[in-house]
């Protein structure tokens, strides 16, 4: 059968650029679900994704070499892109920004010097019950937030959650300023993965464990 051939190699063949920070994806220091969910979604992304060049959005040089870090330890060797604040434009080449935690507000205010259409926002929902949390899906109604950007739950007791948080504040929108027009972002349901390799420990290996645990 015939293929269609590959296309040839461009800096910008990748969906999306990935805004890094050690906070995000590293597992050194106080580990919260987070970080963990975090740490296994890069790896997965260097190990497996289908591009020619990783973008990653920094704050600083520190961030920077972290991320190549991050690459060389997944055996990474395609190119590694990164930029700072100053380049923020460049996410128009690659069209999709992957936040590491809900904070499409922020992203969206940021991306609107460049217009609302540059590029989508993609976040990720963790522990929703908190008042930083429920805040954050509530600003989703008066920043600009747009239809093509997605907020990822893991649940759909997490989706429901932030849908609930949503109808407040539209309640509150329409009594307070008359408003009648919403743009929300999309709410797919996308579990947290595990790569099974990570945690395949040979007979010896679990019984160092448990000696060590005194099982």
């Amino acid at each position: 059968m015939p293929t269609t051939p590959r296309p040839a190699y461009s800096p910008r063949r990748s969906p999306l650029a990935i805004q890094f920070h050690a906070d995000g994806y590293s597992l050194s220091g106080k580990i919260m679900g987070r970080q963990s969910a975090g740490n296994g979604f890069l790896n997965g992304w260097l190990r497996y994704a289908d591009v020619d060049v990783h973008h990653g959005w920094v704050q600083d040089a520190p961030s920077a070499q972290l991320f190549k870090a991050f690459a060389t330890e997944n055996a990474v060797k395609l190119p590694v892109h990164t930029f700072g604040n100053a380049q923020l434009g460049q996410i128009k080449e690659v069209g999709c920004l992957y936040l590491p935690g809900p904070g499409l507000s922020t992203a969206a205010w940021q991306r609107s010097v460049f217009g609302q259409r540059a590029w989508s926002l993609l976040g990720v929902t963790f522990t929703t019950c908190s008042d930083r949390s429920m805040n954050e899906f509530a600003d989703f109604l008066t920043a600009p937030v747009a239809p093509w950007d997605a907020l990822m739950c893991s649940s759909r007791a997490v989706r429901d959650s932030v849908r609930v948080v949503f109808e407040g504040r539209m309640d509150y929108l329409r009594s307070r300023l008359g408003a009648s027009r919403f743009s929300l972002p999309q709410l797919p349901i996308v579990p947290f993965g595990v790569h099974e390799a990570d945690f395949a420990f040979s007979p010896a290996q679990r019984a160092a464990a448990k000696a060590a645990l005194g099982c």
